[in-house]
């Protein structure tokens, strides 16, 4: 009697982590987006005698790009860089250079502009197409709850096989993913003449990924039904 009584106190002592199996697994969705953000890399660059000549060349060029942003709801403009140097040749000459970045959602409107602004003298550095913020959130949120199912189905799956129970994730760890950009290739860093057409940028849908590693507890018939 004794022996039996110490037996089941053994049994009820036993931790409910003792009947458990943890599954590793490890799930990649992908959610197909099109990108809907445009954006333009343009150059003004002066050139005159003197640095505050080349400076006030390369400024004039900006300023007129900013008037013609105000004008277009919808696209925005922000200054990069400026740099002023002394041209090797012919060494009598200044250089003065600073690039506009320019940035929309409606492609034809922002694709007419630049072809405005390169009759303007500005140079196009690069033309290309990327997914917005609020659009990559919203399909990496989507990519998550796909990555979840996956993983939910993959440890249901595995513990039939195994004769076991899924009772839930002890731990799920998400991996970062970078936001995409897809891009259409650099453009020629210079001018167009005044009667050019404007560029043209078709975009490729980009690829939103999602993984997700989890570990999942199986469990015994018995010790998930108790």
């Amino acid at each position: 009697m004794r022996a039996l009584l110490l037996t089941l106190l053994l049994l009820m002592a036993t931790p409910s982590w003792a009947a458990e199996t943890l599954l590793r697994l490890a799930e990649t969705a992908h959610v197909m987006v099109k990108p809907d953000e445009l954006v333009a890399v343009l150059r003004a660059e002066g050139i005159g005698a003197t640095a505050a000549a080349a400076q006030a060349q390369a400024n004039t060029m900006v300023r007129r790009t900013l008037d013609a942003v105000a004008g277009k709801p919808g696209v925005t403009a922000t200054t990069g860089g400026y740099g002023v140097w002394q041209r090797a040749k012919p060494n009598t000459q200044w250089s003065a250079v600073q690039s506009v970045t320019l940035k929309s959602s409606d492609g034809p409107v922002l694709l007419a502009l630049v072809g405005t602004l390169q009759a303007g003298q500005l140079a196009l550095e690069r033309l290309s197409w990327q997914v917005s913020p609020a659009a990559a959130r919203r399909a990496q949120s989507e990519a998550t709850k796909q990555a979840l199912g996956a993983l939910r189905g993959r440890s249901e799956e595995a513990a039939a096989i195994l004769g076991l129970k899924f009772t839930g994730f002890r731990e799920i760890r998400m991996v970062d993913q970078a936001r995409p950009v897809m891009l259409m290739g650099a453009a020629r860093a210079m001018a167009a003449p005044a009667d050019a057409p404007p560029p043209s940028a078709e975009a490729e849908d980009a690829d939103v990924t999602a993984t997700v590693e989890a570990d999942a507890v199986l469990s015994s018939a018995l010790a998930a039904n108790p």
